[in-house]
Parts: structure tokens; sequence; C-alpha cells
């Protein structure tokens, strides 16, 4: 079984992802479009946590 925090290509609608460090969510057709999204959402929100040590 997935984790919720991890979307699931094998899914028939559309594909939900959450930002750990705050209440942002994003609802998409695909992985892609959701790994972007949040990818995008870390380095504008959260810069911190994007760079990785």
């Amino acid at each position: 079984m997935n984790d919720a925090n991890e979307p699931s290509e094998s899914h028939d609608g559309p594909i939900t992802g959450r930002c750990e460090h705050c209440d942002w969510i994003a609802v998409v057709d695909s992985y892609s479009a959701v790994a972007e999204a949040y990818q995008d959402h870390l380095r504008s929100e959260h810069p911190k946590a994007w760079l990785r040590d």
C-alpha cells in the first residue's frame, strides 16, 4: 500500500501531493506534474528544504 504522501501513477484519477513543511497541496493528472509542482513550491517557499546538505 502506498504512503498517503507518495503519489501513485497506477491511480485512475487526479494525483495529490502534499508539503511536509506547510499546508500546500496539489491535485494534478500525473506523477511528473506533482513532482514538478512540489519542487517549484519547495524552491519558492522553503528554499532551505530545497537545498540538501
